[in-house]
């Protein structure tokens, strides 16, 4: 199944074509990843409108002056306005996202020309796309952490839970340096984004593959009860109930990492670790990160919930 995505890069009105596609390992997902990716469309859809609008939300403002620094040329040039259509197959290029939700699909890297191996570098065979220093991430994605829900969560090691990740390739002019253009990296071919299948799992058994108003005013009530974290043991706001349990919030974190999407990372965030859950996008206020552009399409979408919600900076849903 391949979609098309428009998606406006808003800082210049420059619109590309982008495509993603499923692979066969989302076979059985399939209905709900679709569901997904388009309500993180719709999600990046919102964040840009609101970015866009001259009369200025003020409940939309106070929000991201939370997330963001305020630069807001630098953050609207990593989302844009994102709609999907139906597209006929077609060859693979720099401007396709492929969904894997597979981790065995990635195999030791071997040179095809001497057999030599790569040590910590795996290769996807199918789509053609290679992971330096790899390894650990893909491993890392086949651990079952569906119990980190429960209170097993504090004893264990957060590096041993992984969501999902995403593979960009890059066209270097030599072995260090990547080419540039515009002062941005030049894909080299599709992004790989792999969903972790013990994720998916759990999605399917909670029924949270997009966000509901009704999820909403769910968030909104837990108040200052702890959140059962993923394993991300600082993600205890009640918004942080909406960012890590939905897969369509995933997935937008994860088309950030792609070219088309701003080539973002998952910033270091000297106290709380990775950048991931309100309290580290917070502190960062970034427009690198990619949380931070996720939490961005998350309270876009609290918005225009009904009621409407917003977030306070300890991360409480509020009505008004």
């Amino acid at each position: 199944m391949k979609l098309i995505i428009t998606m406006i890069l808003s800082t210049c009105f420059i619109a590309a074509t982008v495509a993603y596609t499923l692979d066969a390992s989302c076979d059985e997902h399939q209905a709900n990843m679709e569901l997904a990716m388009r309500s993180a469309a719709s999600m990046a859809e919102a964040a840009v409108v609101q970015m866009m609008n001259s009369n200025v939300n003020s409940q939309w403002k106070s929000a991201i002056d939370l997330i963001f620094k305020d630069k807001s040329g630098d953050r609207l040039e990593a989302i844009g306005t994102v709609k999907d259509k139906q597209m006929a197959g077609g060859p693979l290029n720099s401007n396709e996202v492929i969904f894997s939700c597979n981790p065995d699909r990635w195999v030791d890297y071997a040179d095809p020309d001497t057999g030599a191996k790569k040590i910590g570098t795996v290769w996807n065979p199918e789509h053609k796309v290679q992971y330096e220093d790899g390894k650990t991430v893909m491993e890392t994605c086949k651990i079952d952490c569906t119990t980190l829900f429960g209170s097993l969560a504090k004893a264990i090691p957060q590096k041993e839970c992984l969501i999902g990740f995403t593979v960009q390739e890059y066209e270097k002019t030599d072995e260090q340096t990547f080419l540039l253009v515009d002062n941005k990296r030049v894909p080299a071919g599709p992004a790989v984004i792999t969903i972790c299948p013990w994720y998916l799992k759990l999605i399917k058994s909670k029924g949270s593959h997009v966000i509901t108003d009704e999820w909403i005013v769910k968030a909104a009530k837990s108040g200052d009860k702890a959140v059962n974290a993923i394993k991300y043991a600082l993600r205890k706001k009640p918004i942080d109930k909406l960012s890590q349990h939905f897969l369509d919030v995933t997935i937008l974190h994860e088309l950030t990492h792609t070219s088309f999407g701003g080539d973002t990372g998952d910033e270091e965030d000297g106290d709380n670790g990775k950048g991931y859950g309100w309290k580290a996008v917070t502190t960062l206020r970034s427009t690198y990160n990619a949380d931070s552009y996720a939490y961005a399409g998350l309270v876009a979408r609290m918005l225009n919930a009904n009621p409407p919600y917003t977030v306070d900076k300890d991360g409480k849903l509020k009505t008004f």
